[in-house]
């Protein structure tokens, strides 16, 4: 079966705030999560998108860390994360679903399964 190729255990399912991925860089960061937003500050960040874009590279590189709910290991978020050091998690095909912008993230990347998890869900009106 062709499309057996692409199924793997590096996106088994978990529990609810948890998401799984490939490693374009390693590293161990934690930070608030913020989704991609044209013109929003992406400094001291963990950025949640679903793929990523040439344009992007500016405001991505400011980040602590990035997760991808697309991409494999010549995406553009993997080659933003090998240039700038950045721990990146990509392929995780649900990240955009399961983090929301605030939440405190916790990106680890260095392992054999690398994931991100949630440490602390953004209440409404709580301040980041």
């Amino acid at each position: 079966r062709a499309i057996a190729f692409f199924e793997d255990e590096a996106h088994r399912e978990h529990e609810d705030g948890v998401v799984t991925g490939r490693s374009a860089y390693d590293g161990v960061v934690e930070g608030a999560a913020q989704h991609w937003e044209n013109g929003a500050d992406f400094k001291g960040k963990i950025v949640i998108l679903t793929h990523s874009l040439p344009s992007q590279v500016t405001a991505l590189r400011h980040a602590v860390g990035i997760i991808t709910d697309q991409g494999g290991t010549l995406s553009h978020a993997a080659i933003i994360a090998r240039e700038y050091k950045i721990p990146t998690l990509i392929g995780t095909k649900r990240a955009t679903s399961v983090f929301k912008t605030g939440d405190c993230i916790h990106l680890e990347t260095t392992y054999g399964e690398s994931r991100a998890f949630i440490i602390h869900h953004q209440v409404v009106g709580e301040p980041l």
